[in-house]
């Protein structure tokens, strides 16, 4: 186990809470463990550790798959946060820790995260990437993988690519899955601050698209009419 390991687990279980991470279990469905740590102190925590132990960049995927391997859903919220501290020293090849994160452990608190604050980051530096990666990715048979595609574009505001955008949306438009359907939705209300038209006439040439997706697509713009 890695000194950060270690100090990491030894602020947890100080700051743990039964009757919180009983609610934060409860929230996410009963599919997780918590130690009771809210987001404020839990980013604290880190923030203190990593200023006087910052692991060096090669040693972060091993850190990353160790703390994924613990079962208190803090580690893995930390590990993500862990990812972001490096930002500025990303690689292309980092695509493949990424993809391993989000089908790790995966629920949307954790995938949204991955998905729009480190995925699209790194597309969105990384041209090589984009877009065989996300076309990869919706083509998958894992549904954390298909929504990653849908929103990794999400904070791109008018440098959104609309027509991938679109061609993803299209390809899932037969899923069942709510987080598809949703995400889809999601990624389309986003773009209507920039695109209102464009997002209204693709609504409204696309029958198959499910309910909930074009309701949540043209929430913003309802509210404006």
């Amino acid at each position: 186990m890695s000194d950060l390991i270690s100090r990491l687990e030894l602020a947890f279980e100080k700051l743990a809470n039964p009757d919180f991470a009983d609610r934060m279990s409860s929230y996410l469905k009963n599919q997780f463990e918590f130690y009771g740590i809210k987001q404020g102190p839990r980013r604290q925590v880190v923030k203190d550790i990593l200023k006087s132990d910052l692991p060096n960049y090669d040693d972060v995927p091993e850190l990353i798959q160790e703390m994924y391997s613990r079962n208190e859903r803090e580690w893995h919220y930390s590990a993500i946060d862990l990812m972001l501290k490096y930002k500025k020293l990303w690689k292309s090849s980092d695509i493949d820790l990424v993809e391993w994160m989000c089908v790790n452990h995966s629920w949307w608190d954790t995938v949204d995260g991955i998905s729009i604050w480190i995925a699209g980051e790194l597309l969105g530096r990384h041209k090589d990437l984009a877009p065989q990666r996300p076309n990869k990715w919706i083509e998958s048979d894992n549904l954390w993988l298909q929504r990653m595609a849908i929103i990794f574009q999400l904070k791109y505001r008018n440098e959104l690519d609309f027509e991938l955008l679109k061609r993803y949306i299209l390809r899932r438009a037969d899923s069942k899955e709510f987080f598809i359907q949703k995400a889809s939705g999601w990624a389309l209300r986003e773009q209507s601050k920039y695109q209102p038209n464009d997002v209204i006439a693709f609504a409204e040439a696309h029958p198959e698209l499910a309910a909930l997706t074009k309701r949540e697509a043209l929430r913003l713009i309802k509210k404006k009419s």
